[in-house]
Order: structure tokens, then sequence, then C-alpha cells
């Protein structure tokens, strides 16, 4: 009888043992780590999800609507944004070769300021346009070109720079933007390119 109780002892001297290893490797997530994660992960398909809206807007435009349409969602992701607490900024280029001697440039700064922008085109002799853009506004730059040769258009926008590349072999509509979101768990920024066959 006295080995009885004392392998009920020994068993349990055991469980506990083998419970207090597994405990202290088992990690335990603070609600607060796991209630970050998941914002961060719902902000970051958020901006996702902006990011492909926004480059669908030329795609599903009207060719002479383009740029109002683009502006136009702009002030809608502004609004409805701001609504859920977070702030939204964005710089969008295109550049529109439509077969003839003239490069249309269309600059929409959605900054929450005015900004400097110049553009210079590579070339011959080299052009350059300089002016300040204020926010919500579409401005329209054109540039004399020479069919079937190669161009590069270096613009700069507050401490950006950036080097965007058309021919004009065909004509095309080429599109660049930066967008930033901003929220409480910090700053996400991308900047694409994009082109439309429009021959």
């Amino acid at each position: 009888m006295k080995h009885k109780g004392q392998m009920f002892l020994i068993a349990a001297a055991i469980i506990i043992t083998s419970l207090v290893i597994l405990l202290s490797n088992i990690n335990f997530v603070s609600p607060d780590i796991q209630k970050r994660y998941i914002e961060n992960s719902l902000e970051n398909k958020i901006f996702e999800n902006l990011k492909e809206e926004i480059a669908k807007v030329p795609i599903y435009s009207f060719y002479n609507e383009i740029n109002e349409n683009v502006l136009n969602f702009f002030q809608f992701l502004e609004k409805y944004l701001s609504s859920k607490g977070f702030d939204f900024n964005a710089f969008y280029l295109s550049i529109n070769y439509s077969g003839s001697y003239i490069a249309n440039v269309t600059i929409i700064n959605f900054f929450d300021n005015e900004i400097n922008v110049t553009l210079v085109l590579n070339s011959s002799p080299e052009q350059i346009e300089s002016f300040i853009a204020q926010k919500n506004t579409i401005y329209n730059v054109s540039f004399s070109v020479n069919a079937n040769d190669n161009y590069n258009l270096n613009v700069k926008y507050e401490e950006n720079e950036e080097n965007i590349t058309f021919n004009t072999y065909n004509p095309s509509y080429k599109y660049f933007f930066d967008l930033i979101f901003t929220s409480n768990l910090g700053i996400r920024r991308s900047k694409e390119m994009k082109e439309l066959n429009i021959s």
C-alpha cells in the first residue's frame, strides 16, 4: 500500500514538471500586439486596394475625361479616408502622345500644399517648364516632339525626382502616381508607372 501512494506522488511530480516546461516554451501574445497586427494588416490591404483602384481610373475613363476622373477619384478618396482617420496625398503625372508632334503632360497635385514642379524633356533643344502647382489642380504642359523617337522626361516635385521614358512610335498614354497614406500606425508610400495603349 505504501508504494501505491508514492507512485501517485511521483506521477503528479512528473506531470507538474512537464506542464511547467511546456508552458514556459509557449509565447503568449498580448492583446495589444494582436490588435496592432490586425490593424496593420487591414491598413496594408486598404492601401493595396487603393493602388489597384487608382491604376484602373484611366483604364475605365473616356479618353478626354481621364485627368478629371483621376482628380475626382482623389477627392473622393480624401473625403472617405479622412472620415476613417487616414491622411491621403498624391501626385499624378500623365504623358499623352496622340501621334502628332506634341506630347501633352498633365500634372495633378494632391499633396496638402502647393509644390514646385520642374519638367525637363531631353529633346534638342532641351525643353524646360517650371511652375507652382496648387492643390487639387490639373496642369497641362505641351512639349514639341519628333515622330519615331525616344524621350526622357525628368520630373522634380517637392524633394522627389523621377525619370520617365516614353517614345513617339505609336500613340500612348503613360501615367505615374506617387501615393502617400498616413495613419496612426505610420506612413505607406508607393510610386507606380503604368501605360495604356491607345492606338
